[in-house]
């Protein structure tokens, strides 16, 4: 293919002979390999099928019963290189730590710090509440202040604190009546 294709110019009369002996020649030569292979022909399919199987054979060998190993489950690596991995990378950035930093590092990364700031982080933060408790508590507070302005009395900060607890109660309660909800709409 990469060979480079030479115009007539190029020639000489003498090269045009040989490259057509040498044509002629290569074909007389795969003609007589072809002539080769098919006199052991006989002998090729013969070996074949000595070591062939027939299909009752091959079905027999796969229904043959696994051994015992091969029932068994395979293990999840990739978790177990993950967790590995995450050790490994955790006490390689806590050895750059200063004493006091990588204390706290080993008590936050303690697996069961870490359970319990997931069950927490998933069950007390909940969006709906802060976003409910921050706008409860705005406008109860701003409610109040502007009675106690009005009236006269002596505002008690403590009151914006309540109206935060009682705004996220509120979220938490509405979220999960709106999940009921949707439960029941779905059936």
């Amino acid at each position: 293919m990469s060979e480079k294709i030479k115009t007539n110019a190029e020639y000489s009369p003498d090269q045009q002979k040989t490259e057509r002996f040498d044509i002629s020649s290569r074909k007389n030569e795969s003609v007589n390999v072809t002539h080769e292979h098919q006199d052991r022909i006989g002998e090729i399919r013969g070996t074949i099928e000595k070591s062939g199987h027939t299909s009752e054979e091959i079905s027999k060998d796969h229904h043959r019963e696994k051994p015992p190993e091969a029932n068994l489950r395979p293990v999840q690596i990739g978790s177990q290189l993950h967790s590995q991995a995450l050790r490994q990378n955790l006490k390689k950035v806590q050895s750059n730590l200063p004493v006091y930093q990588r204390q706290f590092s080993k008590f936050i990364h303690n697996p069961k710090v870490e359970k319990l700031s997931d069950a927490t982080g998933t069950t007390i933060a909940r969006p709906s509440g802060l976003l409910f408790a921050g706008i409860f508590s705005f406008i109860a507070s701003l409610a109040v202040l502007t009675i106690c302005r009005y009236f006269g009395y002596e505002y008690n900060y403590l009151i914006g604190l309540a109206s935060l607890g009682g705004g996220f109660l509120a979220g938490l309660f509405l979220e999960a009546f709106l999940k009921i909800v949707k439960k029941f709409s779905a059936r």
